[in-house]
């Protein structure tokens, strides 16, 4: 199976769903993410003490209804599952992975390596049916006259619960349960069992939400975690961004990209200094791509451009879009910075520069409403020119110009071993850092 033949309805999702199931149901959660277990196989698995026994009285259900305080006070307090007088056995989600260490062979997570964390599994699924109760409220509710009222009494009830849940949290053993987490996401992919995996990542998510609950800096928890997990191979970005990217700190994990040249090549550093006549240092650079949201998005869409163009399932269509949307968003970039003249986008760029003769000529080197053939010939002359902002600006402009109006296809920009891409990609991500440090006020030197 490859990740595109995965069938992509809800049913195998436990995110946002109930988190306990009869027999019935949780044989039907097994089987809609490939674990095909049938009723009289399920006592293979050993799974007697792993059942939660609940009373309905104490522990909300939606075959009956509960009052506001009912539900609240369910909320604050932390349950114990077992040694209930009236039990209604219910099955645990968590029980997807324990039956799936049993049923696959994997190098790391083993039966008993998943024993040792199962006390974080029961925290997590508790935290995850408080929640899904205060989300789908009116399911367990019996009345209630104000729904703002009531969803604000049952946030205040969860964050109490939360907060005395963290009190209590071991700091370096949640690392150790994210570790774990992670190896076993790792092998689930390895074995193409992408249902099971894309469902524990709700596990590592609420698992990183317990230690940002602790005080815990968010770059921090994911830089840990990759020296837990990758020890010697720390150049890598955080495994934890393919779960919950954090884009600041994935462009700076990605640093090397813009000061290095595999081609011995000027990089990207390089040649903002050469335009601007500049001594900007790496730490500069990455404080402006990651000084705001819009910029960091597009950032980050240039940085997907190279891996899924380095991937081994290069995908035409999909490197079209990334490339088409990173050159079109940027606009809107120069907008922010100068507003919108009423002449077009060309009357913007000359803004950044005020007095500089270069733009028009420049402009008149590529007339609009081109082929490919003319295009391309025209964007080498203006390559062949010596590096200035208004070079990489008007580089920028003609693409955005030509990708606004006409087919792009993937065979031209790929061409003389990608030239025509390097010069787009390039030329953009120098319009970003100086649209971004354009100043309104600052007087450019004019040539």
């Amino acid at each position: 199976m490859t990740i595109f033949s995965v069938n992509l309805n809800d049913n195998f999702k436990i995110l946002d769903k109930k988190v306990y199931f009869n027999e019935n149901d949780f044989l039907k959660l097994c089987k809609s993410t490939s674990l095909d277990i049938v009723k009289n196989e399920l006592t293979n698995y050993k799974l007697e003490n792993k059942l939660i026994k609940v009373n309905p009285n104490n522990f909300p259900l939606t075959t009956r209804r509960y009052s506001k305080e009912e539900l609240c006070k369910y909320i604050e307090s932390e349950y114990q599952l077992n040694g209930l007088n009236k039990e209604k056995p219910l099955y645990p989600e968590w029980l997807l992975f324990y039956i799936a260490t049993q049923n696959f062979s994997f190098v790391y997570t083993s039966k008993a390596e998943f024993e040792k964390h199962i006390s974080f599994f029961e925290i997590i699924a508790e935290i995850r049916h408080k929640n899904y109760i205060k989300s789908n409220r009116t399911r367990f509710i019996n009345t209630f006259d104000n729904n703002d009222e009531l969803l604000n009494s049952l946030e205040n009830s969860f964050n109490l619960f939360i907060e005395l849940l963290t009190k209590e949290s071991n700091i370096e053993k949640l690392y150790n349960f994210l570790a774990f987490l992670w190896k076993f996401h790792d092998e689930l992919k390895a074995k193409e069992k992408y249902k099971l995996m894309w469902n524990l990542e709700a596990y590592i998510v609420e698992c990183i939400h317990l230690l940002k609950n602790k005080g815990i800096d968010i770059e921090y928890i994911y830089t840990h975690h990759k020296k837990l997990v990758y020890r010697e191979r720390l150049e890598r970005p955080s495994p934890l961004h393919e779960i919950q990217i954090n884009l600041p700190l994935y462009i700076k994990e990605n640093k090397c990209y813009f000061y290095y040249n595999p081609d011995n090549e000027p990089s990207i550093l390089d040649k903002i200094n050469n335009c601007l006549s500049d001594d900007v240092t790496i730490d500069k650079l990455l404080e402006v791509f990651t000084s705001n949201e819009k910029i960091q998005n597009l950032v980050f869409l240039r940085l997907e451009i190279d891996r899924f163009y380095n991937s081994n399932k290069f995908n035409e269509f999909v490197m079209k879009s990334l490339i088409k949307n990173f050159v079109l968003e940027i606009e809107s970039l120069i907008i922010d910075k100068v507003p919108k003249n009423k002449d077009g986008l060309f009357d913007n760029i000359k803004q950044l520069k005020k007095g500089s003769h270069k733009f028009s000529a420049y402009h008149e080197k590529l007339k609009e409403n081109v082929d490919w053939s003319e295009f391309s010939n025209r964007i080498k002359v203006i390559e062949k020119e010596s590096d200035s902002i208004e070079k990489h600006l008007m580089i920028y402009y003609h693409f955005r110009n030509y990708f606004a109006h006409n087919h792009v296809n993937m065979h031209d920009l790929r061409s003389e071993d990608g030239k025509y891409l390097r010069a787009i990609l390039e030329s953009a991500l120098i319009t970003i850092y100086f649209v971004a440090t354009f100043n309104t006020d600052k007087t450019f030197s004019t040539c």
